[in-house]
Protein backbone atom coordinates (compact mmCIF):
# COMPACT_ATOMS: atom_id res chain seq x y z
CA UNK A 1 0.00 0.00 0.00
CA UNK A 2 0.83 3.50 -1.01
CA UNK A 3 1.13 6.45 1.74
CA UNK A 4 1.09 9.69 1.53
CA UNK A 5 3.13 11.67 3.94
CA UNK A 6 1.67 14.53 5.14
CA UNK A 7 2.51 17.04 8.12
CA UNK A 8 0.50 19.51 9.32
CA UNK A 9 1.09 23.21 10.59
CA UNK A 10 -0.60 25.70 12.63
CA UNK A 11 -1.87 29.33 11.36
CA UNK A 12 -3.79 31.28 13.25
CA UNK A 13 -6.68 33.83 12.97
CA UNK A 14 -6.19 35.63 16.55
CA UNK A 15 -8.69 37.66 18.55
CA UNK A 16 -6.92 39.68 21.12
CA UNK A 17 -8.12 40.05 24.11
CA UNK A 18 -6.74 43.68 25.18
CA UNK A 19 -4.69 43.54 28.28
CA UNK A 20 -3.00 46.45 28.51
CA UNK A 21 0.79 46.32 29.49
CA UNK A 22 0.40 43.40 31.29
CA UNK A 23 3.28 40.88 30.11
CA UNK A 24 4.66 42.92 27.66
CA UNK A 25 1.89 43.90 25.50
CA UNK A 26 0.06 47.79 24.71
CA UNK A 27 -3.37 47.73 23.47
CA UNK A 28 -2.88 51.07 21.45
CA UNK A 29 -5.81 52.83 20.74
CA UNK A 30 -6.80 54.23 17.11
CA UNK A 31 -4.75 57.48 16.37
CA UNK A 32 -7.25 58.61 13.08
CA UNK A 33 -6.02 59.99 10.23
CA UNK A 34 -2.52 61.67 9.57
CA UNK A 35 -1.99 65.41 8.77
CA UNK A 36 -0.37 66.60 6.24
CA UNK A 37 2.85 67.38 7.17
CA UNK A 38 4.97 65.21 10.27
CA UNK A 39 6.09 67.31 12.69
CA UNK A 40 7.14 66.65 16.22
CA UNK A 41 4.19 66.39 19.69
CA UNK A 42 5.72 64.55 22.05
CA UNK A 43 3.87 62.87 24.76
CA UNK A 44 5.63 60.91 27.29
CA UNK A 45 4.12 57.01 28.91
CA UNK A 46 3.09 57.68 32.40
CA UNK A 47 3.17 54.23 33.62
CA UNK A 48 6.54 53.26 35.29
CA UNK A 49 5.51 49.52 35.98
CA UNK A 50 3.41 48.91 32.61
CA UNK A 51 5.35 46.14 30.88
CA UNK A 52 5.76 47.48 27.65
CA UNK A 53 7.04 45.73 25.15
CA UNK A 54 10.26 45.97 22.34
CA UNK A 55 9.15 43.06 20.30
CA UNK A 56 6.35 41.70 19.15
CA UNK A 57 7.69 37.87 18.71
CA UNK A 58 5.31 35.14 17.42
CA UNK A 59 5.29 31.38 17.10
CA UNK A 60 4.69 29.50 13.93
CA UNK A 61 1.03 29.45 14.57
CA UNK A 62 0.97 33.63 14.77
CA UNK A 63 0.11 33.81 18.03
CA UNK A 64 2.23 35.40 20.48
CA UNK A 65 5.28 33.39 21.67
CA UNK A 66 8.65 31.96 21.26
CA UNK A 67 8.56 29.18 18.50
CA UNK A 68 6.11 26.26 19.80
CA UNK A 69 5.16 28.03 23.21
CA UNK A 70 2.28 30.73 23.61
CA UNK A 71 2.57 33.19 25.90
CA UNK A 72 -0.90 34.52 27.67
CA UNK A 73 -0.65 37.45 25.71
CA UNK A 74 -3.12 38.47 22.43
CA UNK A 75 -1.27 40.20 19.25
CA UNK A 76 -1.79 43.93 19.27
CA UNK A 77 -5.04 45.25 18.54
CA UNK A 78 -5.88 45.95 14.48
CA UNK A 79 -2.35 43.69 13.60
CA UNK A 80 -2.47 41.02 10.85
CA UNK A 81 0.18 38.72 10.93
CA UNK A 82 1.63 37.08 7.99
CA UNK A 83 3.98 34.34 8.08
CA UNK A 84 5.90 31.62 6.19
CA UNK A 85 7.99 29.17 7.93
CA UNK A 86 10.35 25.78 7.03
CA UNK A 87 11.65 22.61 8.53
CA UNK A 88 14.42 20.62 7.91
CA UNK A 89 16.51 17.97 8.46
CA UNK A 90 18.23 14.66 6.77
CA UNK A 91 19.75 11.77 8.76
CA UNK A 92 20.95 7.75 7.90
CA UNK A 93 19.76 4.76 9.40
CA UNK A 94 16.56 5.91 10.79
CA UNK A 95 14.85 3.03 9.92
CA UNK A 96 17.24 0.37 8.62
CA UNK A 97 21.11 0.50 7.87
CA UNK A 98 21.88 2.83 5.52
CA UNK A 99 18.98 4.43 4.34
CA UNK A 100 19.03 8.10 4.37
CA UNK A 101 15.89 10.45 5.48
CA UNK A 102 15.14 13.81 4.36
CA UNK A 103 12.53 15.94 5.43
CA UNK A 104 11.66 19.48 3.90
CA UNK A 105 8.41 20.91 5.35
CA UNK A 106 6.63 24.34 4.47
CA UNK A 107 4.20 26.21 5.61
CA UNK A 108 2.26 29.95 5.69
CA UNK A 109 0.12 31.26 8.61
CA UNK A 110 -2.23 34.24 8.73
CA UNK A 111 -3.16 35.55 12.60
CA UNK A 112 -5.82 38.77 13.02
CA UNK A 113 -6.38 40.43 15.54
CA UNK A 114 -10.23 41.35 15.71
CA UNK A 115 -12.27 41.53 18.62
CA UNK A 116 -12.81 40.62 22.78
CA UNK A 117 -10.82 38.03 24.50
CA UNK A 118 -10.06 35.79 21.57
CA UNK A 119 -7.03 35.21 18.79
CA UNK A 120 -8.41 32.88 15.63
CA UNK A 121 -5.54 31.40 13.89
CA UNK A 122 -5.45 29.83 10.45
CA UNK A 123 -2.59 27.64 8.54
CA UNK A 124 -2.06 25.44 5.49
CA UNK A 125 0.99 23.21 4.97
CA UNK A 126 3.06 20.86 2.66
CA UNK A 127 5.59 18.40 3.71
CA UNK A 128 7.47 16.43 1.47
CA UNK A 129 9.53 12.88 3.29
CA UNK A 130 12.25 11.17 1.21
CA UNK A 131 13.66 8.28 2.08
CA UNK A 132 15.99 5.82 0.50
CA UNK A 133 15.73 3.50 -0.71
CA UNK A 134 11.87 3.19 1.39
CA UNK A 135 10.16 5.99 0.15
CA UNK A 136 9.97 7.80 -3.08
CA UNK A 137 6.71 9.64 -4.03
CA UNK A 138 6.29 12.16 -0.72
CA UNK A 139 4.44 15.14 -1.64
CA UNK A 140 0.67 15.18 -2.09
CA UNK A 141 -1.35 17.45 0.15
CA UNK A 142 -4.29 19.62 0.28
CA UNK A 143 -2.04 22.28 2.76
CA UNK A 144 -3.63 20.02 6.32
CA UNK A 145 -5.64 22.48 7.29
CA UNK A 146 -5.76 24.00 10.81
CA UNK A 147 -7.51 26.32 13.29
CA UNK A 148 -6.62 28.16 16.26
CA UNK A 149 -8.47 29.77 18.98
CA UNK A 150 -7.22 31.62 21.59
CA UNK A 151 -7.45 33.59 24.33
CA UNK A 152 -5.54 35.66 27.27
CA UNK A 153 -6.33 37.13 30.39
CA UNK A 154 -4.01 39.40 32.73
CA UNK A 155 -3.94 38.43 36.30
CA UNK A 156 -1.51 40.82 37.55
CA UNK A 157 0.93 43.31 35.85
CA UNK A 158 3.45 40.17 35.36
CA UNK A 159 1.64 37.59 35.63
CA UNK A 160 -1.25 36.42 33.04
CA UNK A 161 -3.34 33.38 31.92
CA UNK A 162 -4.96 31.82 28.51
CA UNK A 163 -6.01 29.04 27.13
CA UNK A 164 -6.00 27.58 23.49
CA UNK A 165 -8.00 25.09 21.43
CA UNK A 166 -6.38 23.99 17.61
CA UNK A 167 -7.92 21.77 14.95
CA UNK A 168 -6.08 20.21 12.57
CA UNK A 169 -7.54 17.85 9.07
CA UNK A 170 -4.67 15.99 7.66
CA UNK A 171 -4.83 15.66 3.79
CA UNK A 172 -5.79 12.14 3.15
CA UNK A 173 -4.03 9.18 2.26
CA UNK A 174 -4.34 8.84 -1.64
CA UNK A 175 -3.88 13.22 -1.82
CA UNK A 176 -7.54 13.78 -2.96
CA UNK A 177 -9.25 14.91 -0.29
CA UNK A 178 -9.09 15.71 3.67
CA UNK A 179 -9.47 12.99 5.88
CA UNK A 180 -11.98 14.58 8.40
CA UNK A 181 -12.11 11.45 10.55
CA UNK A 182 -8.12 11.52 10.55
CA UNK A 183 -8.25 15.66 12.69
CA UNK A 184 -6.25 16.15 16.04
CA UNK A 185 -7.67 18.79 18.32
CA UNK A 186 -5.39 20.22 20.87
CA UNK A 187 -6.72 22.13 23.78
CA UNK A 188 -3.64 23.91 25.93
CA UNK A 189 -3.70 25.97 29.04
CA UNK A 190 -1.15 28.75 28.98
CA UNK A 191 0.37 30.48 31.98
CA UNK A 192 3.19 33.20 31.47
CA UNK A 193 5.21 35.00 33.90
CA UNK A 194 7.05 38.85 32.75
CA UNK A 195 9.56 40.00 35.76
CA UNK A 196 10.47 42.63 33.68
CA UNK A 197 10.00 44.53 30.09
CA UNK A 198 12.22 42.14 28.26
CA UNK A 199 12.02 38.45 30.00
CA UNK A 200 9.13 36.41 29.49
CA UNK A 201 8.90 33.12 30.73
CA UNK A 202 5.73 30.47 29.51
CA UNK A 203 4.52 26.80 30.72
CA UNK A 204 2.13 25.45 28.02
CA UNK A 205 0.17 21.92 29.31
CA UNK A 206 -2.38 20.38 27.61
CA UNK A 207 -4.39 16.98 26.01
CA UNK A 208 -4.43 16.18 22.04
CA UNK A 209 -6.80 14.47 20.70
CA UNK A 210 -5.24 12.24 18.33
CA UNK A 211 -7.52 10.49 15.26
CA UNK A 212 -4.56 10.31 12.72
CA UNK A 213 -4.63 6.56 12.95
CA UNK A 214 -7.64 6.63 10.98
CA UNK A 215 -5.45 7.98 8.11
CA UNK A 216 -4.57 4.55 6.69
CA UNK A 217 -7.77 2.73 8.08
CA UNK A 218 -8.65 0.32 5.31
CA UNK A 219 -10.13 -3.11 5.43
CA UNK A 220 -8.46 -5.48 5.88
CA UNK A 221 -6.66 -3.81 8.97
CA UNK A 222 -3.07 -2.95 7.70
CA UNK A 223 -0.16 -2.60 10.15
CA UNK A 224 1.90 0.51 8.75
CA UNK A 225 5.77 0.62 9.58
CA UNK A 226 7.38 3.38 10.98
CA UNK A 227 8.55 4.88 8.12
CA UNK A 228 5.05 5.75 7.23
CA UNK A 229 4.29 6.44 10.58
CA UNK A 230 6.94 9.29 11.07
CA UNK A 231 6.88 10.62 8.17
CA UNK A 232 2.95 10.80 7.89
CA UNK A 233 2.57 11.85 11.58
CA UNK A 234 0.60 9.08 12.64
CA UNK A 235 -0.08 8.04 16.61
CA UNK A 236 -2.32 5.36 17.80
CA UNK A 237 -3.20 7.12 21.05
CA UNK A 238 -4.26 10.54 22.28
CA UNK A 239 -1.08 12.51 24.18
CA UNK A 240 -0.84 15.06 27.32
CA UNK A 241 1.61 17.66 25.92
CA UNK A 242 3.50 19.91 28.17
CA UNK A 243 6.06 22.57 26.55
CA UNK A 244 8.64 25.30 28.72
CA UNK A 245 10.08 28.58 27.69
CA UNK A 246 12.00 31.45 28.43
CA UNK A 247 12.63 34.57 26.12
CA UNK A 248 14.75 37.53 26.73
CA UNK A 249 14.87 40.81 24.59
CA UNK A 250 17.87 42.86 23.96
CA UNK A 251 17.67 46.11 21.99
CA UNK A 252 20.55 46.32 19.64
CA UNK A 253 19.79 49.51 17.46
CA UNK A 254 17.19 51.81 16.50
CA UNK A 255 15.68 49.41 14.46
CA UNK A 256 16.65 46.14 15.27
CA UNK A 257 15.66 43.93 18.23
CA UNK A 258 16.85 40.63 18.95
CA UNK A 259 14.84 37.90 21.22
CA UNK A 260 16.86 34.74 22.40
CA UNK A 261 14.66 31.91 23.56
CA UNK A 262 15.10 28.59 24.97
CA UNK A 263 12.23 26.10 24.88
CA UNK A 264 11.70 22.50 25.96
CA UNK A 265 8.62 20.13 25.18
CA UNK A 266 7.51 16.82 25.16
CA UNK A 267 4.47 14.48 25.36
CA UNK A 268 3.38 11.52 26.93
CA UNK A 269 0.96 8.76 25.74
CA UNK A 270 -0.62 5.87 28.02
CA UNK A 271 0.47 3.03 27.72
CA UNK A 272 3.80 3.53 25.44
CA UNK A 273 7.23 2.85 26.23
CA UNK A 274 9.04 5.34 28.47
CA UNK A 275 11.83 5.70 25.56
CA UNK A 276 8.71 6.59 22.85
CA UNK A 277 7.30 9.58 25.04
CA UNK A 278 9.27 12.41 22.59
CA UNK A 279 11.27 15.28 24.08
CA UNK A 280 12.92 18.07 22.31
CA UNK A 281 14.98 21.24 23.06
CA UNK A 282 14.79 24.27 20.91
CA UNK A 283 17.23 27.10 20.97
CA UNK A 284 16.47 30.06 18.77
CA UNK A 285 16.30 33.67 18.38
CA UNK A 286 14.35 36.04 16.86
CA UNK A 287 14.77 39.15 15.09
CA UNK A 288 12.32 42.16 15.01
CA UNK A 289 13.34 44.52 12.35
CA UNK A 290 11.96 48.38 11.69
CA UNK A 291 10.93 51.01 14.45
CA UNK A 292 7.50 49.80 14.53
CA UNK A 293 8.65 46.10 14.28
CA UNK A 294 7.06 45.72 11.44
CA UNK A 295 9.38 42.40 10.23
CA UNK A 296 10.13 39.41 12.05
CA UNK A 297 12.82 36.97 11.21
CA UNK A 298 13.52 33.56 13.10
CA UNK A 299 16.23 30.98 13.39
CA UNK A 300 16.02 27.87 15.59
CA UNK A 301 17.23 24.87 16.11
CA UNK A 302 15.84 21.27 17.94
CA UNK A 303 17.89 18.82 19.22
CA UNK A 304 15.67 14.86 20.39
CA UNK A 305 16.84 14.42 23.70
CA UNK A 306 14.01 11.30 23.73
CA UNK A 307 11.35 9.78 21.40
CA UNK A 308 13.13 8.23 18.39
CA UNK A 309 10.68 5.75 16.18
CA UNK A 310 10.60 2.45 16.81
CA UNK A 311 8.99 -0.72 15.24
CA UNK A 312 5.72 -1.48 16.40
CA UNK A 313 5.57 1.89 18.38
CA UNK A 314 2.76 3.86 19.48
CA UNK A 315 3.54 7.38 18.68
CA UNK A 316 5.37 8.58 15.48
CA UNK A 317 8.58 10.09 17.02
CA UNK A 318 10.53 13.02 16.23
CA UNK A 319 13.90 13.62 14.11
CA UNK A 320 17.23 13.61 15.85
CA UNK A 321 17.71 17.23 14.84
CA UNK A 322 15.64 19.55 12.94
CA UNK A 323 16.06 23.30 12.30
CA UNK A 324 13.57 26.13 11.54
CA UNK A 325 13.49 29.68 9.80
CA UNK A 326 10.58 31.53 9.77
CA UNK A 327 9.32 35.29 8.42
CA UNK A 328 6.84 37.08 9.53
CA UNK A 329 4.97 40.52 9.03
CA UNK A 330 2.39 42.62 10.65
CA UNK A 331 0.22 43.84 8.04
CA UNK A 332 -1.66 46.30 9.94
CA UNK A 333 1.44 47.85 11.39
CA UNK A 334 1.85 49.60 8.04
CA UNK A 335 -1.19 51.97 8.15
CA UNK A 336 -0.96 52.76 11.77
CA UNK A 337 1.03 55.83 13.06
CA UNK A 338 2.13 55.42 16.69
CA UNK A 339 -0.72 55.66 19.41
CA UNK A 340 -0.31 58.10 21.77
CA UNK A 341 -0.72 56.95 25.93
CA UNK A 342 -2.35 59.95 27.58
CA UNK A 343 -0.41 60.21 31.22
CA UNK A 344 -2.91 58.44 34.18
CA UNK A 345 -0.99 57.70 36.52
CA UNK A 346 -1.32 61.18 38.08
CA UNK A 347 2.40 61.46 40.14
CA UNK A 348 3.73 57.77 38.71
CA UNK A 349 7.30 57.90 37.54
CA UNK A 350 7.75 57.88 33.90
CA UNK A 351 9.74 55.64 31.73
CA UNK A 352 13.43 56.12 31.75
CA UNK A 353 16.17 54.72 28.76
CA UNK A 354 19.21 55.15 27.03
CA UNK A 355 18.75 54.88 23.48
CA UNK A 356 15.45 54.36 21.64
CA UNK A 357 16.02 51.17 21.26
CA UNK A 358 14.94 50.25 24.83
CA UNK A 359 11.86 51.93 24.25
CA UNK A 360 8.40 50.16 23.12
CA UNK A 361 7.79 50.26 19.50
CA UNK A 362 6.97 53.42 17.99
CA UNK A 363 8.64 55.51 20.77
CA UNK A 364 11.46 57.62 20.97
CA UNK A 365 14.10 58.21 23.61
CA UNK A 366 13.85 61.95 24.51
CA UNK A 367 16.03 63.69 27.61
CA UNK A 368 16.08 60.32 28.96
CA UNK A 369 12.30 59.49 28.79
CA UNK A 370 10.33 57.51 26.12
CA UNK A 371 8.38 59.87 24.53
CA UNK A 372 5.35 58.90 21.64
CA UNK A 373 5.09 60.88 18.83
CA UNK A 374 2.16 62.74 17.37
CA UNK A 375 1.78 64.76 13.67
CA UNK A 376 0.86 68.01 13.76
CA UNK A 377 0.43 70.19 10.60
CA UNK A 378 3.21 73.04 10.20
CA UNK A 379 4.36 73.64 13.46
CA UNK A 380 6.62 72.16 16.12
CA UNK A 381 5.19 71.88 19.34
CA UNK A 382 6.99 69.88 22.20
CA UNK A 383 5.36 68.76 25.13
CA UNK A 384 6.91 66.54 27.92
CA UNK A 385 5.13 65.87 31.01
CA UNK A 386 7.48 65.12 33.84
CA UNK A 387 6.96 63.85 37.15
CA UNK A 388 6.30 66.19 40.30
CA UNK A 389 9.52 66.52 42.15
CA UNK A 390 10.62 64.24 45.16
CA UNK A 391 13.26 64.55 48.14
CA UNK A 392 14.69 61.81 50.22
CA UNK A 393 15.71 61.49 54.10
CA UNK A 394 18.30 59.12 55.13
CA UNK A 395 19.85 59.03 58.26
CA UNK A 396 22.02 57.15 60.96
CA UNK A 397 20.22 55.80 64.61
CA UNK A 398 22.62 56.15 67.44
CA UNK A 399 23.26 55.67 71.42
CA UNK A 400 23.10 58.75 73.03
CA UNK A 401 25.31 56.41 75.93
CA UNK A 402 28.74 55.86 73.75
CA UNK A 403 27.25 56.96 70.13
CA UNK A 404 27.31 53.73 68.77
CA UNK A 405 24.94 53.01 65.82
CA UNK A 406 21.69 51.05 66.73
CA UNK A 407 20.65 48.40 64.38
CA UNK A 408 17.23 47.29 63.42
CA UNK A 409 15.92 50.31 64.66
CA UNK A 410 12.40 51.22 63.51
CA UNK A 411 11.75 54.67 61.48
CA UNK A 412 7.91 55.71 60.43
CA UNK A 413 6.96 59.06 58.64
CA UNK A 414 3.58 61.25 59.42
CA UNK A 415 1.45 60.62 56.41
CA UNK A 416 3.46 57.35 55.91
CA UNK A 417 2.08 55.42 59.17
CA UNK A 418 2.05 52.06 57.44
CA UNK A 419 5.28 52.04 55.75
CA UNK A 420 7.84 51.00 58.02
CA UNK A 421 11.61 51.41 57.13
CA UNK A 422 14.24 49.83 59.17
CA UNK A 423 18.13 50.78 59.99
CA UNK A 424 20.96 48.37 59.21
CA UNK A 425 24.00 47.18 61.05
CA UNK A 426 25.59 50.33 60.74
CA UNK A 427 22.28 52.42 61.90
CA UNK A 428 21.60 53.81 58.63
CA UNK A 429 18.18 54.44 56.86
CA UNK A 430 17.21 55.43 53.76
CA UNK A 431 13.36 56.85 52.14
CA UNK A 432 12.00 56.08 49.38
CA UNK A 433 10.94 59.34 46.98
CA UNK A 434 8.90 61.12 49.08
CA UNK A 435 6.48 64.15 47.39
CA UNK A 436 7.85 67.59 47.96
CA UNK A 437 4.88 69.98 49.35
CA UNK A 438 4.67 72.61 51.97
CA UNK A 439 4.60 71.24 55.46
CA UNK A 440 6.91 69.45 57.53
CA UNK A 441 8.00 65.72 58.42
CA UNK A 442 7.55 63.84 61.74
CA UNK A 443 10.04 61.21 62.14
CA UNK A 444 9.84 58.56 65.03
CA UNK A 445 11.89 55.97 65.92
CA UNK A 446 11.48 53.09 68.05
CA UNK A 447 14.33 50.43 68.83
CA UNK A 448 14.70 47.76 71.96
CA UNK A 449 16.38 48.28 74.57
CA UNK A 450 15.69 52.41 74.18
CA UNK A 451 13.39 55.16 74.46
CA UNK A 452 11.19 56.33 71.70
CA UNK A 453 12.39 59.66 70.23
CA UNK A 454 10.81 62.09 67.55
CA UNK A 455 12.37 64.90 65.35
CA UNK A 456 10.74 67.37 63.02
CA UNK A 457 11.98 68.39 59.88
CA UNK A 458 10.96 70.25 56.61
CA UNK A 459 10.22 68.95 53.40
CA UNK A 460 13.01 68.96 50.73
CA UNK A 461 15.23 70.37 49.02
CA UNK A 462 13.72 69.05 45.51
CA UNK A 463 15.86 65.71 44.39
CA UNK A 464 18.21 65.73 47.48
CA UNK A 465 18.85 63.69 50.17
CA UNK A 466 18.49 64.99 53.67
CA UNK A 467 20.47 63.72 55.99
CA UNK A 468 19.41 63.57 60.26
CA UNK A 469 20.93 61.76 63.11
CA UNK A 470 18.71 60.23 65.91
CA UNK A 471 19.75 59.65 68.73
CA UNK A 472 18.67 57.38 71.14
CA UNK A 473 18.57 56.72 74.91
CA UNK A 474 19.25 53.36 76.22
CA UNK A 475 16.32 52.71 78.93
CA UNK A 476 18.72 51.79 81.84
CA UNK A 477 20.63 54.39 82.09
CA UNK A 478 19.15 56.61 84.23
CA UNK A 479 18.47 60.19 82.56
CA UNK A 480 19.08 63.14 84.55
CA UNK A 481 16.95 66.57 84.74
CA UNK A 482 18.06 70.35 84.16
CA UNK A 483 17.32 72.61 87.08
CA UNK A 484 17.74 76.26 86.66
CA UNK A 485 17.29 78.74 89.89
CA UNK A 486 17.31 82.69 89.25
CA UNK A 487 18.12 84.73 92.40
CA UNK A 488 16.55 88.45 92.49
CA UNK A 489 16.30 90.99 95.10
CA UNK A 490 12.55 92.06 94.92
CA UNK A 491 13.12 95.89 95.98
CA UNK A 492 16.08 96.42 93.20
CA UNK A 493 14.86 93.56 90.20
CA UNK A 494 18.86 93.19 90.45
CA UNK A 495 20.42 89.50 90.32
CA UNK A 496 22.15 88.54 93.70
CA UNK A 497 23.75 85.57 94.52
CA UNK A 498 23.66 83.12 97.05
CA UNK A 499 22.79 79.60 98.17
CA UNK A 500 20.64 76.93 97.25
CA UNK A 501 20.62 73.60 99.84
CA UNK A 502 19.12 70.38 98.84
CA UNK A 503 18.74 68.42 102.43
CA UNK A 504 17.87 65.15 100.87
CA UNK A 505 21.00 64.79 98.45
CA UNK A 506 22.94 66.89 101.02
CA UNK A 507 24.44 69.52 99.01
CA UNK A 508 24.74 72.64 98.79
CA UNK A 509 24.99 74.88 95.38
CA UNK A 510 25.91 78.60 95.64
CA UNK A 511 24.30 80.94 93.19
CA UNK A 512 26.77 83.35 91.52
CA UNK A 513 26.62 87.29 91.53
CA UNK A 514 24.60 87.01 88.05
CA UNK A 515 21.96 85.63 90.10
CA UNK A 516 21.93 82.19 88.33
CA UNK A 517 22.31 78.46 88.80
CA UNK A 518 22.76 75.30 86.74
CA UNK A 519 22.45 72.39 87.61
CA UNK A 520 21.78 68.01 86.68
CA UNK A 521 19.96 66.33 89.23
CA UNK A 522 18.52 63.25 89.63
CA UNK A 523 14.87 62.48 88.64
CA UNK A 524 12.25 62.75 91.83
CA UNK A 525 10.83 64.76 94.55
CA UNK A 526 12.93 67.63 96.35
CA UNK A 527 12.63 70.88 98.92
CA UNK A 528 14.73 73.62 98.08
CA UNK A 529 15.98 76.03 100.65
CA UNK A 530 17.60 79.57 98.81
CA UNK A 531 18.96 81.74 100.81
CA UNK A 532 20.93 85.14 100.04
CA UNK A 533 22.58 87.58 102.41
CA UNK A 534 20.43 90.23 104.11
CA UNK A 535 17.23 89.06 102.32
CA UNK A 536 14.38 86.46 103.20
CA UNK A 537 15.54 82.62 103.38
CA UNK A 538 12.23 81.05 101.29
CA UNK A 539 11.93 77.34 100.85
CA UNK A 540 10.28 75.68 97.77
CA UNK A 541 9.70 72.16 96.61
CA UNK A 542 9.76 70.85 92.75
CA UNK A 543 9.62 67.58 91.30
CA UNK A 544 12.21 66.51 88.40
CA UNK A 545 11.32 64.69 85.49
CA UNK A 546 14.17 62.32 83.77
CA UNK A 547 15.37 64.65 80.64
CA UNK A 548 13.54 67.71 81.29
CA UNK A 549 14.24 70.81 82.63
CA UNK A 550 13.10 72.82 85.06
CA UNK A 551 13.11 76.68 85.41
CA UNK A 552 12.69 78.47 89.25
CA UNK A 553 12.41 82.35 89.76
CA UNK A 554 12.45 83.41 92.79
CA UNK A 555 12.52 87.10 94.20
CA UNK A 556 13.77 87.57 97.56
CA UNK A 557 12.65 90.30 99.70
CA UNK A 558 14.57 92.23 102.60
CA UNK A 559 14.89 90.22 105.98
CA UNK A 560 13.40 91.44 108.90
Amino acid sequence: MSATPRRSALVALIVALPLGDALGTQTPSDPGPPTPAVRGTMETSSDANALTPVAFETTRRATRGFDRVDIAVPLRAGDAVLGANTDYFTARSMFQASDRHRRVAWFGVLGLSTFGPLDLALGWSTTSNANSPGLSDPARTLGDPTILAKGSFALTRALAAGASMQLGVPTSEDGTRLALDAFTLTSLAIASFAPTANAVVALNAGYRIDHSRKLFAVEPPVEIGSLIRFSAGVAKRDTAIVALGALYRVPVAEALRLSPYVELDGAFAPGAASRENPLRATLGATAVLGARGVFELTVAGAYRLRGAPVSDGTLPGLPPWELHAGFAIRMAAFGQSPAATSATGGASALPRCVTSASCPSGQSCLEGQCTLVKEVDKEVVREVVRPPPVFFLAGTVTSSADQRPVADATVKLSGFEGVVLASGKDGKWKSWPLPLDDGILKVSVTAAGFRPAEQMTPKGPANETKQLTLALTPTDKAVPSQLRVQLKDRATGKSVGGLVTIPSLGKKLPVAGTGTLETELPAGRYNLIVSSPHLQTQSKEITLVPGELVILNLDLGKSR
